[in-house]
């Protein structure tokens, strides 16, 4: 279906996850939808021997779109999907994708989802437990300051990907600290 290009529309986007959600709810594995929603939106296509990533943005569009002040749950997946990914590279575990890969779905899912935690999370109507990928990340990695400029640099090496948000948030995560979020 979205390798039609179909994934312009909310309606069938917003379907498309919602089946995802229901089938991993239906087989008892609701803990692997955060897993599933991430390799929907971001897929490594294999073209003449290179892995190429492609991101679906309207699955993200769509992710923005239908996240209000008393629903966030798809926003919450892939920002605690994306904080896992982080923390198993800073622990050297492999994660299936390269530095640059890593960088660019961090910087695509935080555009979107930090974006949303910074609109909503202070109506209090979702729990947004940890917070954003980049704040929680700033503050996961404490002094570990090449890390977080490591992947600063690259996000600005690459224009912040053009991406609307994306510098903003991450002059917001810095700000972030062990009282909480901030506002």
């Amino acid at each position: 279906m979205l390798n039609f290009n179909y994934d312009k529309e909310d309606r069938i986007n917003e379907s498309v996850i919602d089946s995802l959600f229901l089938d991993n709810k239906k087989f008892g594995t609701p803990n692997l939808f955060s897993q599933d929603l991430t390799n929907l939106i971001f897929l490594q296509k294999n073209k003449t021997g290179q892995d190429i990533l492609y991101i679906i943005e309207g699955i993200l569009k769509t992710i923005e779109n239908i996240t209000n002040e008393n629903d966030g749950t798809y926003a919450l997946e892939l920002i605690h999907y994306i904080l896992k990914l982080l923390v198993n590279r800073y622990n050297k575990n492999d994660i299936g994708r390269t530095d640059y890969e890593l960088y660019k779905i961090v910087a695509y899912s935080a555009n979107t989802c930090d974006f949303l935690f910074k609109k909503y999370h202070l109506v209090k109507k979702i729990n947004w437990g940890k917070g954003n990928i980049l704040g929680s990340y700033s503050l996961f990695l404490d002094n570990d300051l090449k890390s977080w400029n490591d992947l600063v640099e690259n996000f600005k090496k690459n224009s912040y990907y053009d991406l609307t948000h994306l510098k903003e948030l991450v002059d917001y995560a810095i700000i972030f600290d062990d009282g909480g979020f901030p506002d």
